[in-house]
């Protein structure tokens, strides 16, 4: 999922989680928050269900069919309200006539993907199924340099599988009914790769070694998660009634990496262990792994939508949705000091039991008409009602004043949101549009080494005018749209800054506004150009909003007057809010006598971003430009090809998600960085 990011107009995606836990952002609207219970604003749906944990969002994109990228509030239509927008996968449905097809790839640090699916009919217009598999593997590549635990290759692996097995039934023309079954196994894994001393206290980001790291803990990252999806259709013959149902569970989950990205035995280097330096007496000789075991999760979701056939003027569409999520999350942290004589690998102690149960109800619907032959109104209502019940319990080695405490809160909240547009045909080839929106995420929960925030409900109003066109006896697809939103009590997430902790507050408004652009151009038989851009600003406004920040970086935002330990936030851009994003792709093929040779290159941008939500030299990730190459054959029957490629062509060094909370009196900080340049190739066949 993570190669989407930055090549789309408006969206962006990072993680400080590894593989386990994408956060997605759409016009700079976003949460960083990393806890298991975090609530995103952006929503991610597979399949018509909406991935809603943290871990469920790491479920592989295999085997698609389509990816759509829907902006601004949505939920008057399908599935769960989100205030920011959705980003859609649907799966490669079954077919009734065979086919089947593989691809395997072999690149860098012995990288070995091989993807499959076969599709086809069981009983001849009636019953057909689809069976995909995915395995992606790479072994250890990275060595580990701490004195004690010197070992060559011992960190970046992966190893995961994944299937999906389907099934689609159509007894009559009436009915239609499709059931899905999948599964996701990382069973190995490298944690995030926190590396000490890459951020520089009045410099920032200063580059790294990707071979080499220094840590005395290597951490594990590991997940198995099933799901049973069934989509039933049926068409009464002037209304087809929908009915999706979900059901979604982590079985076995274990993340731990060590944090502080430093070791407490040598080389020595700046920043090697940067945790609480000196502040308690013990100088380099802090360690800290951090991580959870979640102990029991389930998703059950329900949706029923009854709608017209679009045989009328008009069209129309009702639907009831209902959602259910609840967890259990063991919060673990280990700690040592080498002056106590601290054992090579740390053992995790149980910090916190963490639970949340939600549960949400809504009703929706939406109607259209064509008022004339070039005008379209459509409209959208609905009533949402979420609840939660949070509750942690912390043991006696939990900090912050809080050992041995129980703690619940049950925040609910229900509202109103909605929509209306008008599409104006100018010609065949040219529409334009306007759409206002209202849209809405429910109070959330976040406890981290202290006692339980909750953020209250936000609300947004958007507004957004448009223009879709076909140009150029359809050789050139040109859209554009400009945009403003306003949220209010905005929930924000209070990273670190004064310890390893996270909590919510609201902001009285964001202002965002922006100018989106994407371009598709067949400027011949040979060339085909693709491209998009867009400019996203974001503003919090709200003069007495301050948060806690780092101890030795260079803050440039105000101190509060109230309090000279925090400081005011107000007029900073949102984090991971990239003003300008954009990307482009050229493919060139030849022809020849046996086949046609291709090449194919894409470029992504984009701009400098804040990382928190205060604004400090050392923690603004400098602007990124990622480029990849791809050269192929493909024979004249096209049903096989090969491939050689390159990501990172130019091995460039960026700053991911840095750790504020670490290295009070010291000169360095941790954070996450990219990965290297990737090379590989790569073998197709479809049948």
């Amino acid at each position: 999922m993570l190669a989407l990011s930055a090549r789309l107009p408006s969206l962006y995606i990072e993680t400080s989680t590894g593989r386990l836990g994408p956060r997605y952002y759409i016009r700079g609207f976003g949460n960083v928050a990393f806890d298991v219970n975090a609530s995103q604003p952006v929503s991610v749906v597979y399949d018509e269900i909406v991935l809603e944990q943290a871990l469920t969002k790491s479920f592989p994109v295999f085997d698609v069919q389509r990816v759509e990228v829907l902006r601004g509030p949505q939920g008057t239509l399908f599935g769960r309200n989100t205030p920011a927008g959705v980003v859609k996968f649907d799966s490669n449905r079954p077919t009734d006539e065979f086919e089947a097809e593989f691809s395997a790839s072999y690149g860098k640090f012995n990288q070995r993907k091989f993807e499959a699916a076969v599709s086809g009919a069981m009983i001849p217009g009636v019953l057909s199924g689809r069976v995909s598999f995915l395995y992606d593997a790479r072994d250890d590549w990275i060595d580990n340099i701490a004195v004690g635990h010197e070992k060559k290759d011992a960190i970046g692996e992966l190893g995961m599988v994944a299937t999906r097995f389907q099934l689609l039934w159509t007894p009559n023309e009436r009915f239609k009914g499709w059931l899905k079954f999948e599964t996701h196994d990382q069973f190995e894994g490298s944690p995030p790769i926190f590396r000490a001393g890459v951020i520089e206290v009045g410099k920032g980001f200063t580059g790294v070694d990707f071979n080499t790291i220094s840590l005395d803990s290597l951490g594990e990252s590991e997940v198995t998660q099933y799901a049973f999806t069934s989509n039933l259709k049926y068409d009464f013959g002037s209304v087809l009634l929908t009915s999706v149902t979900g059901y979604r569970t982590v079985t076995d989950s274990r993340n731990f990496a060590d944090v502080d990205g430093g070791s407490l035995t040598g080389p020595a280097f700046p920043g090697n262990v940067p945790f609480l330096r000196d502040v308690l007496g013990f100088g380099d000789n802090w360690a800290l792994e951090n991580g959870n075991v979640l102990v029991d999760h389930k998703q059950i979701t329900q949706e029923f939508r009854l709608s017209s056939n679009g045989q009328e003027a008009y069209n129309w569409l009702i639907g009831a949705y209902y959602f259910h999520d609840d967890y259990t999350i063991d919060l673990q942290n280990g700690t040592s000091f080498s002056a106590f004589g601290a054992p090579p690998l740390m053992t995790p102690a149980l910090q916190s039991t963490q639970s949340q149960n939600s549960t949400g109800f809504a009703v929706f619907g939406a109607w259209g008409v064509d008022i004339s032959d070039r005008l379209t109104l459509n409209a959208g209502l609905r009533y949402s009602d979420d609840e939660k019940e949070y509750t942690v319990k912390y043991t006696e080695t939990a900090g912050g004043g809080v050992a041995g405490q129980r703690f619940s809160v049950s925040p609910s909240d229900e509202a109103f949101t909605g929509d209306m547009s008008l599409m104006y045909a100018l010609n065949d080839a040219v529409n334009v549009y306007g759409r206002v929106a209202r849209g809405y995420r429910g109070p959330s929960v976040l406890a981290r080494n202290s006692v339980p925030s909750v953020g209250e409900s936000e609300t947004i109003l958007s507004y957004e005018v448009g223009l879709k066109s076909t140009l150029l006896d359809n050789h050139m697809h040109l859209n554009m749209a400009a945009y403003r939103f306003d949220v209010s009590d905005q929930q924000l997430s209070v990273i670190g800054g004064a310890s390893n902790t996270i909590s919510m507050v609201n902001a009285d408004h964001t202002i965002g506004y922006g100018l989106e652009v994407d371009v598709e151009f067949a400027v011949s038989d040979r060339w085909l150009l693709t491209g998009g851009m867009s400019y996203n600003n974001t503003e919090i406004d709200d003069p007495e909003l301050s948060i806690t920040t780092c101890g030795a970086c260079t803050v440039l935002d105000p101190v509060d007057p109230t309090n000279p330990r925090r400081v005011l936030i107000d007029g900073n851009s949102l984090p991971n809010a990239p003003e300008w994003i954009a990307n482009f792709s050229i493919r060139y093929s030849y022809p020849l006598n046996a086949g046609e040779l291709y090449i194919l290159t894409d470029w992504s941008y984009r701009s400098s971003i804040n990382t928190f939500l205060y604004e400090s030299l050392e923690f603004e990730a400098d602007s990124r430009v990622e480029g990849g190459l791809r050269v192929g054959f493909t024979p004249n029957e096209g049903r096989w090809g090969v491939a050689a490629f390159v990501r990172n062509i130019l091995d460039e060094e960026a700053l991911v998600a840095p750790v504020d909370f670490f290295d009070f009196n010291s000169t360095t900080y941790t954070s996450t960085v990219n990965e290297p340049r990737i090379w590989g190739v790569e073998i197709n066949y479809h049948y």
